[in-house]
């Protein structure tokens, strides 16, 4: 019995001789080859969480992936791609190993090889776009060159809630001043969203004296 190395490929042979002290008259038949195929197999998972949430819009989400081999085979051309929400702007991105590249609306990170039981994590910052509002759904997958006995686990989701926030301030000025009695005196009312969201609904009452 022997355990085939996690990074064997094609076809394994194995030869076993016999030899005796007499002499053989038939020495072509003491050797016999055993010729095995070597199927690779690497099991491929991705996990996935984000931070903050929720998140105020126009504020910075940090999400943490991570790709773990559980074998048995070493896996090779590991690939992750991460569809990021139409609702946010893609920041920064760093791999433990391979390289990240963006791509329109998702980031592709060539993660190279993974051996049995290793792992490799993607770090992603993005921003809540101003106008972002509620769950901001996010999904990553990872694949190889690899058969992968199962699938199942090699896309993760995660939702990030957005809060809208917008800080409305107002002023307010008087002219002439001082003002003559029995005269009139114009108010000038200025109202501005300091954001980070889009104010709506706005309503602006005056009490006058």
């Amino acid at each position: 019995v022997v355990a085939v190395d996690p990074g064997a490929r094609g076809s394994l042979s194995n030869v076993a001789s016999a030899s005796a002290a007499e002499t053989d008259p038939v020495p072509a038949n003491n050797t016999a080859t055993a010729a095995t195929t070597i199927e690779a197999s690497a099991d491929l998972a991705v996990s996935k969480a984000g931070a903050p949430n929720p998140v105020l819009a126009g504020q910075m989400v940090t999400y943490t992936m991570t790709v773990t081999n559980s074998g048995p085979s070493t896996a090779t051309g590991v690939v992750l791609t991460d569809t990021l929400p139409a609702s946010v702007t893609l920041g920064t991105s760093a791999a433990s190993q391979g390289s990240c590249t963006p791509a329109g609306g998702s980031l592709s990170c060539s993660l190279g090889t993974l051996a049995p039981a290793a792992s490799a994590s993607v770090t992603l910052t993005v921003t809540a776009k101003p106008d972002a509002s509620g769950v901001m759904t996010n999904t990553v997958q990872v694949v190889g060159t690899e058969p992968d006995p199962n699938t199942a686990d090699n896309v993760a989701t995660v939702g990030t809630t957005a809060i809208n926030e917008a800080d409305l301030a107002v002023a307010k000025t008087a002219a002439p001043d001082p003002a003559v009695a029995g005269q009139t005196l114009a108010y000038t009312v200025v109202v501005t969203n300091h954001g980070p969201s889009p104010a709506t609904g706005v309503l602006l009452t005056d009490t006058l004296p």
